[in-house]
């Protein structure tokens, strides 16, 4: 059996061992950990200090109605200065650092509530823009999901107008 052994080249030898610590390695750390592994999805936990939530139109709506939040607008400032929702302020995704002095300065209030936006149901600057706030401090931060394009869906406030006359930039 042994004579077997020594005919195996060395590098074989040495990728059998490799796999067996591997291997180990990776039934202890699975009988060890409080979760092991799982290829379930497991439920997403409450939401913690860093995470924001999802808001509905209808709760954005309302927001709106009682001046309750601050609307910002993560797209950039290409879009913003076409079109955007009525008193909304831009935090452009792409360029935090040039915006964030003057929206610290104008919103000083961390605790007031925040609605970001972009448009689309793929766009991801609302959710980059979102982690940007709360690691500023900001304690209500929320995303409405699909913002741009269900706020005018809903025939909500724009700026500008649609029939205003405002000179183009």
């Amino acid at each position: 059996m042994l004579n077997f052994l020594n005919r195996i080249p060395t590098f074989i030898k040495d990728l059998i061992c490799i796999i067996i610590i591997a291997a180990a390695a990776g039934f202890s750390v699975y009988y060890f950990s409080d979760n092991g592994f799982s290829f379930k999805e497991k439920p997403k936990p409450e939401k913690t200090q860093n995470e924001v939530s999802l808001i509905s139109i209808n709760k954005a709506k309302s927001a709106f109605e009682n001046t309750s939040a601050t609307f910002v607008d993560s797209r950039n400032k290409k879009y913003f200065d076409k079109s955007h929702i009525f008193n909304a302020v831009n935090l452009p995704a792409d360029n935090h650092l040039e915006y964030s002095f003057n929206f610290l300065s104008a919103y000083p209030d961390k605790t007031k509530k925040m609605i970001v936006y972009c448009d689309g149901k793929n766009c991801d600057s609302s959710y980059i823009t979102a982690k940007f706030l709360k690691e500023l401090g900001y304690q209500d931060v929320n995303i409405l999901t699909n913002g741009w394009s269900l706020w005018k869906e809903h025939d909500l406030p724009v700026f500008p107008t649609e029939n205003s006359n405002l000179p183009e930039k």
